[in-house]
């Protein structure tokens, strides 16, 4: 008798681990615990016996001895322990065991022979089959064990695809912590086997991912402006602090880079934490060399402008004077600068990092200030206190601000050329890695000075064009609670909306004042009603008295008029005469007989009618006096209202105004670089065609008109906003609101891309992993006539290889793809650079005469009118601007008519037609993708296998997609920041060839020396004028075909990724259980998990609420009650 085969049978181990191994059982009468003999040699417990319900029937094999129980380690082959049962038996324990795996029933060669059991009654175990019924009861044990097992789950990880397709930034924010999840829940058991290389290699995958799993880069916003825009002011508002930068304008604030990011200590101890990087001492020893230079004059005394604070030595004064507070004129002069360096009080500061944390933002504000500017302590006798602005390199604040959260970083650049070389440099570098730029300016200069047409300099305009980088840009117009109301209506109010508000303030006073006439009339009714009351009141009281005495049986008389007093009011005298007219009667018959108790009832009873009648006019008058006081009040508050909707509605035309002139202003600088650049080349020149829809360049430009003083008002008089301050009726019209989630929104497309790369990758591994549970086991349908189909192995030998051509196959065509998108990519920037380059040094060369010339010449005479100092001071710094109002960057201006000429081709290279080439890659490497798929699918022995494990590699086709997509979103990321550094070559490399002139300029003394200076400048520009410009073309095209071939790999090393992927999945289809066979414990665990997690992410799709984002829609104006 040959044992039935089960080689998926559910088990558990004691101490709660479960799985699945093959199990041979036979049949046998004595009873006890059943166990099984795992094939890798592992003993464990398969069921209890039957006191626990799992098994009615559990027969222990009589020819096995008590000695080898599975606990016993001794028992290593599967034939230390046999069961044997018919076939109705393992129907039955088909349906009773609840297994995650089918139990697949495999029948040994020489048949199955029923043994009679008393212990399993049923039909089909009380008698032996002969062979061929035996081979037919086979096939109904077989299709009876499928129908009774419950089939496996079918895994497709659609919710994961959703969740990884989505832009809901919540949906991926929650898959990728689930996918953390379950990376970990998968590590444990590959890493328990990790020997097998299949493992071996998903647990490296694993680990990589886990890695990964990082949030978005920074998102740097750089604040740029000049000094008094209202930068810091800005920056604190967005911030929701009152005071943590400094915002008094003095020349420290001005002057150090302020990088503001998110805190990651939730310690609220360190709520707000700061780091204050200085320059090293080779950078100041160059600085103060550089400053003593302009501080003293060629005969060593201080240059006699040093009082001047705009000057070149002006400012070197300041800055010596700040550091070094002991040193006096005379010590200045005297000292040197290596002395200045190695002094001990600021030697301990370069080079170095200080860190400070607190709780609150105004402990960090105090010290930072008193460390970056103190001042001159109060008293004669006081000493002055090093500030250590001139040597901060940068300083760096974390807090947990929320516009900072998604990975905003605000730099607050210096608002004044800056002559500190490490600042510069380091500004440079934020505005090469910045990822768009705020341009802050006071409204009023906004449009008056046309900030926006000017943005940040010529220059800056056409690095931004080469950059792609105008969709990049905002417009911040400051201070917008500074307004003239007159000014406002007469340049705003086309329509009369502000106007028509004086003529309902006007008509509002004219009821105020009709209302107070009416309202002092009412006072002066109830005044003299009031009075008659009293009167008759006392008159009442006198009758009372006399009814009183009358009763007691005295004669009582009516009394006489009372006397008028002196001090009675003219209102007082005609009241009581009033009251003593309707009620004296005659006075000549009172006197002649005493009043009788009919007389005297009579009268208390008149005057008391009287009384009661004056009392309710008294009301109703005081009625009317207090509803006329409130009428009045309204309308008072109604006027107030008006004031303040007059100021509002000034606030916000002018906003509206100077939003839509910004904007006009904005795309027309933009339209005059593009119309220099097309002028330049004269031959093709229309000036009927257009580069760009310059109303759309319009139209995109972000512009914000704030008041962050109104702001912090309101913010602080009342949390939720509801105050009025200024003509801001609430938060929303300061538009700060509005700037933070902008903030927020610019670093939400990085989170959702950084988001997306992850799960996409994890996708792929998951995928995997999936194909590998659904293979691993028997993954064949049953062949013809019911039989079970497993190749062969020369079939399976052949369909290897098979799909090992196919691979390389693959490799091959990618590798000759990214070879041709790689040579197409060179094409294009020789044709956008290397062909423009000639011309452009042709066209530079014609025009650099020019601009040299003007340096040095006067104003009127069409010059620039540098001065001697600010023209050397220059040279010193290497063609660099000094701090002077009027020193220019001489490196720019040479280069300025060469990019001028490249710059629209650089521009289109980079931002279209690169991008389209890439774009060409990936359709038609998915495209063999897909090709590969359907070649290896559509294989006879392929379409064997289970529909399901098709389908896994179907959607891992998808994955592969989405992941080429991310390489290629990748290089274009790349490519646009490699090409800006790139760009950014020029400078350098133009200053290093013109320091050989600037030095010799710089060197000059003596009389004359100025035009001698002049003459040198001229003279080289003459003779190098195309010279200038061949390194730095020749540096720019070598970063750029180094970039190239550095995307090529990428792309290569991406692609080969996928294919190894591809490898490993279809093979473990094609692969047999026996030779890709690992611990069933593993196997099975690893497949729990990938349903609990595609349950998770179904979840995740269904259920996660979209993040709520304000709107950020600019604001209108309407008209209230006009």
């Amino acid at each position: 008798m040959a044992p039935i085969k089960l080689e998926h049978v559910q088990y558990k181990i004691p101490g709660g681990r479960s799985g699945s191994a093959p199990v041979d059982i036979a049949q046998s009468k004595e009873e006890g615990n059943l166990r099984v003999l795992n094939r890798d040699g592992n003993s464990s417990v398969l069921w209890a016996d039957e006191n626990s319900g799992a098994l009615p029937f559990a027969s222990r094999a009589q020819s096995v001895p008590h000695s080898t129980r599975t606990d016993n380690p001794n028992m290593t082959t599967p034939e230390d322990l046999a069961f044997s049962f018919s076939p109705a038996t393992i129907i039955d324990l088909n349906r009773k065991f609840s297994t995650s795996q089918p139990a697949i029933v495999k029948v040994e060669p020489d048949g199955f022979e029923a043994v009679p059991t008393e212990s399993v009654p049923g039909p089909a175990t009380e008698t032996t089959a002969p062979d061929g019924a035996a081979k037919a009861e086979q096939a109904s044990v077989i299709s009876a064990a499928n129908g009774f097992s419950q089939a496996p789950r079918e895994i497709t990880f659609k919710g994961l695809r959703g969740v990884a397709d989505s832009m809901d930034l919540n949906k991926l924010e929650c898959g990728v912590a689930a996918a953390q999840q379950v990376l970990d829940q998968l590590r444990t058991p590959l890493q328990d086997f990790k020997q097998h290389q299949e493992l071996h290699d998903w647990l490296g995958l694993i680990d990589n991912l886990k890695v990964k799993a990082e949030k978005a880069g920074r998102t740097v916003i750089a604040v740029a402006g000049g000094t008094g825009a209202g930068k810091s002011s800005l920056i604190n508002a967005v911030l929701d602090e009152d005071k943590l930068l400094p915002t008094n304008g003095m020349r420290a604030c001005t002057a150090v880079i302020t990088e503001v990011s998110w805190n990651e200590v939730d310690d609220p101890q360190q709520a707000y934490r700061a780091e204050i990087e200085f320059v090293s001492p080779e950078e100041w020893d160059s600085e103060l060399k550089l400053m003593y230079s302009e501080l003293l004059d060629d005969n060593g005394h201080l240059n006699p402008s040093w009082r001047d604070k705009t000057t070149e030595a002006g400012i070197a004064y300041d800055k010596v004077e700040a550091l070094y507070p002991r040193l006096t004129q005379e010590t200045i002069m005297k000292s040197n600068p290596r002395d200045l360096v190695e002094d001990e009080a600021v030697a301990g500061f370069l080079g170095t990092k200080k860190k400070f944390s607190y709780s609150s933002a105004h402990a960090l504000h105090s010290n930072l200030s008193q460390i970056i500017d103190s001042k001159e302590k109060v008293g004669s006798k006081q000493k002055k206190v090093m500030a250590l602005w001139p040597v901060i390199r940068v300083v760096k604040i974390f807090v947990r601000a929320n516009a900072l959260s998604t990975g905003v970083v605000l730099v607050d650049l210096p608002g004044t050329a800056d002559s500190n070389a490490a600042r510069s440099a380091v500004a440079n570098k934020y505005m090469a890695e910045c990822t768009s730029v705020w341009v802050v300016a006071r409204i009023t200069r906004a449009v008056d000075d046309k900030e926006a047409k000017n943005l940040l300099g010529r220059s800056s305009r056409i690095q931004m064009k080469l950059d792609g980088a105008y969709s990049h840009l905002t417009f911040v117009a400051t201070q917008t609670d500074g307004i003239d109301i007159q000014e406002t209506i007469d340049s705003v109010d086309g329509d009369g909306q502000i106007q028509a508000t004086y003529a309902r303030e006007q008509q509002l006073t004219t009821m105020i004042e009709d209302l107070k006439h009416r309202s002092r009339r009412l006072d002066k009714e109830a005044d003299d009603l009031n009075e008659e009351c009293d009167v008759l009141d006392s008159v009442l009281k006198l009758w009372l008295i006399l009814q009183k005495k009358q009763k007691k049986g005295l004669q009582v008389y009516a009394p006489p008029a009372p006397s008028q007093r002196p001090r009675q009011t003219k209102r007082r005298r005609k009241a009581r005469q009033q009251v003593l007219d309707d009620n004296s009667g005659s006075d000549n018959e009172s006197d002649k007989a005493p009043l009788t108790q009919e007389e005297i009832s009579a009268k208390i009873k008149e005057l008391q009618t009287s009384f009661d009648a004056k009392g309710i006019e008294c009301e109703s008058i005081e009625k009317q006096v207090e509803a006329a006081q409130s009428d009045l009040q309204s309308l008072e508050q109604q006027k107030a209202d008006i004031a303040g909707e007059r100021v509002s509605l000034c606030v916000k035309k002018r906003n509206n105004y100077c939003r839509d002139a910004i904007r006009q202003d904005f795309a027309a600088g933009i339209r005059e670089i593009d119309e220099e650049d097309d002028a330049a080349d004269e031959e093709n020149y229309d000036p009927s065609v257009q580069r760009r829809d310059y109303d759309e360049v319009a139209r995109s430009l972000n512009v914000f008109c704030i008041s962050s003083k109104a702001y912090q008002q309101l913010r602080k008089t009342n949390p939720s906003g509801k105050a009025d301050a200024d003509g801001f009726m609430n938060l929303e019209d300061t538009e700060i609101p509005r700037l933070q989630q902008h903030a927020v929104m610019s670093a939400r497309a990085g989170q959702i891309r950084s988001n997306k790369v992850y799960l996409n990758q994890f996708s792929q591994v998951i995928n995997s992993l999936v194909v590998w549970t659904a293979s691993n086991g028997l993954s064949l349908q049953l062949g013809q006539g019911g039989d079970i189909g497993p190749m062969s192995d020369e079939t399976k030998g052949y369909e290897m290889k098979f799909l090992e051509i196919q691979l390389e196959i693959l490799k091959k065509e990618s590798a000759d793809l990214i070879f041709q998108t790689k040579t197409e990519l060179q094409a294009i920037v020789r044709e956008a650079f290397g062909n423009h380059s000639s011309m452009a040094t042709k066209h530079a060369a014609k025009q650099l005469v020019q601009i040299v010339s003007q340096w040095g010449l006067s104003e009127k005479a069409g010059g620039h009118g540098l001065a001697f100092s600010t023209y050397r001071g220059i040279c010193k710094r290497g063609g660099e601007k000094t701090p002077s109002k009027k020193a220019r960057n001489f490196n720019e201006d040479v280069l300025g008519p060469f990019l001028q000429k490249i710059a629209t081709a650089w521009e289109q290279a980079f931002t279209r037609s690169i991008p389209a080439a890439l774009d060409k890659l990936l359709a038609t490497f998915v495209a063999k993708l897909r090709a590969f798929h359907t070649l290896i699918s559509s294989r006879p022995e392929m379409k064997k296998s289970k529909v399901h494990t098709m389908r896994i590699l179907e959607n891992q086709i998808a994955n592969h997609e989405a992941a080429m997509k991310d390489t290629i979103d990748n290089a274009k990321a790349q490519i646009q920041e490699e090409q800006r550094l790139a760009s950014r070559i020029f400078i350098p490399e133009i200053k290093s060839e013109m320091q050989k002139v600037y030095n010799l300029c710089a060197a000059e003394k003596g009389a004359g020396c100025f035009q001698r200076m002049k003459d040198r400048m001229m003279d080289y520009i003459k003779k190098n004028k195309t010279q200038i410009f061949k390194k730095a073309c020749r540096k720019v095209n070598k970063s750029l075909e180094n970039m190239f071939q550095s995307i090529a790999d990428s792309l290569f090393e991406d692609c080969e990724h996928i294919r190894g992927t591809l490898t490993s999945d279809y093979k473990f289809v094609l692969t047999s259980s026996e030779e890709i066979e690992v611990n069933a414990v593993v196997r099975d665990h690893i497949r729990e998990v990938l349903e609990s997690a595609e349950t998770k992410f179904d979840e995740i799709l269904a259920t996660a609420e979209p993040l709520s984002v304000d709107s950020v829609a600019e604001p209108h104006v309407t008209s209230s009650g006009s």
